[in-house]
């Protein structure tokens, strides 16, 4: 299946150390198939994918997760949210470490939806 969060998403930062994009949920993306008919939320596995993506994009090279230490989904991303994702990333001699925060509003705030630590290796 085709990422088609790269469809609707916009880059508000990025520098070395710091990207943040926005992505804004479309009914009817392929993403939400199956999980769940009467009420989708996006799955981890395609959040985890979708960092994964954005990392490789900003640094340029082909990755490979190595391992993920951390991560906790809190609220349920359903379509029509507007989803903001911070990533932070740092090198160490494990690899390409990255923290994610997926944030999304929910009336007047953002709440973090989920956020997690993960690992990258060059392909």
């Amino acid at each position: 299946m085709a990422n088609t969060l790269f469809e609707h998403t916009v880059c508000e930062h990025r520098d070395a150390t710091t990207l943040i994009t926005r992505v804004t949920l479309t009914e009817g993306m392929p993403e939400f198939d199956g999980h769940f008919p009467t009420q989708p939320i996006l799955p981890g596995v395609v959040q985890l994918n979708f960092v994964q993506s954005l990392t490789e994009g900003w640094l340029g090279r082909p990755l490979r997760l190595s391992a993920v230490p951390q991560m906790k989904f809190t609220v349920p991303l359903r379509p029509g949210d507007m989803v903001w994702i911070t990533l932070t990333y740092t090198e160490s001699s494990k690899g390409h470490n990255v923290t994610f925060v997926y944030d999304v509003a929910r009336g007047d705030n953002r709440l973090h939806a989920s956020r997690g630590k993960v690992i990258f290796v060059e392909r």
